[in-house]
Parts: structure tokens; sequence; C-alpha cells
């Protein structure tokens, strides 16, 4: 059923409607971080996975021979994108699962509550820096100091 609304929307989007393409991540961005999360088992690495092929099918939507596929299409992106982060080409993790995906989502956990939430909010829910300003009410440079923070304090082990 997705085919036909896809169909109708994917030309607004390659032509740069940004309702349109807010659109589109909406509706796949949980199927491709689920996809994502299933091959890699680790949910920050499953969202920089999203995030890369959400960017890399909307910046190439204008050049899509079939409209209605959108989703295929951006699942095939989402799949290569994990197959060179497996392979040590991609720069989203090493894709480890069990006890190391277990560590880092105790040191998220373990961060204070003004670094957690927007950590959570970028790597988790795959919101952009400015989406996390308006959500918080901060700066965008503010965002930014606060999860290069946090990385710094998962880095050290929080």
């Amino acid at each position: 059923m997705a085919a036909p609304i896809d169909h109708d929307i994917t030309p607004r989007a390659g032509r740069g409607d940004r309702s349109a393409q807010t659109t589109l991540i909406r509706r796949h961005m949980g199927q491709v971080w689920a996809l994502a999360l299933y091959h890699v088992g680790e949910p920050v690495v499953a969202a920089e996975i999203t995030r890369r092929a959400l960017v890399k099918a909307l910046t190439g939507i204008s050049r899509m021979p079939d409209p209605g596929k959108f989703r295929s299409w951006l699942h095939e992106t989402a799949l290569e994108i994990i197959r060179d982060t497996r392979s040590g080409s991609g720069t989203a993790g090493d894709g480890s699962t069990g006890p190391a995906r277990d560590e880092a989502l105790e040191k998220v956990q373990s961060l204070p509550e003004n670094l957690r939430g927007p950590t959570v909010l970028r790597y988790f829910q795959g919101a952009s820096y400015a989406n996390i300003s308006s959500r918080l009410g901060v700066s965008r440079e503010r965002v930014d100091q606060l999860i290069q923070r946090a990385k710094e304090l998962v880095g050290k082990g929080a």
C-alpha cells in the first residue's frame, strides 16, 4: 500500500519540497532503523546507518527511475551502508552485539540528564541538531557542545 503513496510524494521530494521529504523520512525512518538494528545489533550504530541512508536516498531521489519504489531503494541503500560498516569501510561503527552493545547502553544511561537527553534524541531517535535545539530550547551550538561532552564521557567510561 505504501508504494502508491510514495509514488505521488517522491517526485515532490525530488524537487526539494521539504514537506514531502519530511513525510518520506517519517514514513520510513523506523523501518530502516529496525533493518539496521537487526543487522548490526547496536542502536547507536543503527541510528547512524539510518541517518546516512536517508541522506543518501534523499540526495539522489530526483534520479530515481520509479518513484513508487522509494522504500526498496532506501532499504538497498541502507544495506549497502551496513555492508560497508561491516567491512570496515564505513564510519558507523563495528556492528558489535551482546556485551559491547549492553555496555554502550549502560554508559548512555549513566550520563547526566542534560547530556543524556540530547544523546538519546540524536543517536536513538535520529533527531537532527536543529530538531534537538528546537525541542530543548537551546542553540544548535549548545546541542553540539552537549553531544560532544557526552561522547567524551562515554569514551572515558562515564
